[in-house]
């Protein structure tokens, strides 16, 4: 490896939960295995020597009350016990607009961000005039994507990019026409983010997608180029909502103990 190549410490950080949530409200076709299919709920962090970069930002408390979810910090609060301010994060990759994945930008009011053309261009689009479209939009965290557009602080792409070295984002599709991963170089290798465009493992595994779908067959498709970009191992693929991520990974310890795992270390159970 180059030694100009930025090699990151890999974090998932888990603030909220939903335990309450049933199979069948988590796959697209009835399955009669109608267990319970509790939901985490993550932002993930890549840091390197020369800078933090923020994979997603999460949602507030007061939409958790909402929602019925548990509540277990602020994402910030799981950064601060990670060592990290709001002005050390340089980087924002915003994987997708839905509400559960773009608040807290008030949080960081220096950071850059970087989206998928495609995604602004539905946000904004005719397809929100209609209510099953738009309904995990939230019109305050559109417009305020919208202002730091505006104030030249948005990276727009069309397909793959690399906003730093050693990451790259890949234009999947499927849960929203913009969807976006980030694929991370850390020391076991390349680590796929997958935020949404895998929310289980389970789905993959049952090949049962996500109900909360644009395009079924840019999701499923999804699923085989997330798996490849992680070089054919599911170890190196982090799911989007999975509570498997949180009991898998090495825990990290001191401050953040009990509210961050490890990515960029192989996980302890498959």
């Amino acid at each position: 490896m180059p030694q100009d190549d930025e090699v990151y410490e890999l974090y998932a950080i888990r603030y909220a939960s939903h335990p309450g949530r049933r199979m069948n409200q988590s796959v697209l076709f009835y399955d009669p295995h109608n267990g319970p299919m509790p939901m985490d709920y993550f932002v993930w962090l890549a840091r390197s020597p020369k800078r933090c970069v923020l994979i997603d930002l999460g949602y507030q408390k007061e939409l958790a009350a909402e929602k019925k979810h548990t509540y277990h910090f602020n994402p910030l609060e799981g950064l601060k016990a990670l060592g990290v301010s709001p002005d050390q994060v340089d980087e924002i990759i915003v994987s997708h607009m839905h509400w559960d994945h773009v608040g807290n930008f008030d949080l960081f009011p220096n950071a850059r961000l970087h989206i998928q053309n495609a995604e602004l261009m539905h946000c904004c689009g005719k397809y929100m005039q209609y209510s099953p479209l738009r309904k995990s939009f939230r019109i305050e965290d559109v417009t305020s994507v919208l202002g730091r557009l505006y104030a030249g602080q948005v990276n727009v792409y069309e397909g793959e990019a690399e906003p730093c070295p050693g990451i790259t984002l890949h234009h999947i599709g499927g849960h929203v026409p913009g969807l976006q991963v980030a694929r991370v170089r850390t020391k076991r290798g390349q680590v796929v983010v997958a935020s949404d465009a895998l929310h289980f493992f389970y789905n993959f595994e049952a090949q049962n997608p996500f109900p909360t779908v644009v395009n079924v067959a840019e999701m499923v498709e999804g699923w085989h180029t997330i798996l490849k970009l992680a070089g054919g191992d599911k170890n190196r693929l982090v799911p989007g909502h999975d509570p498997i991520v949180f009991t898998s990974y090495p825990p990290v310890l001191g401050a953040a103990e009990g509210m961050a795992v490890r990515l960029d270390e192989a996980p302890d159970k498959e």
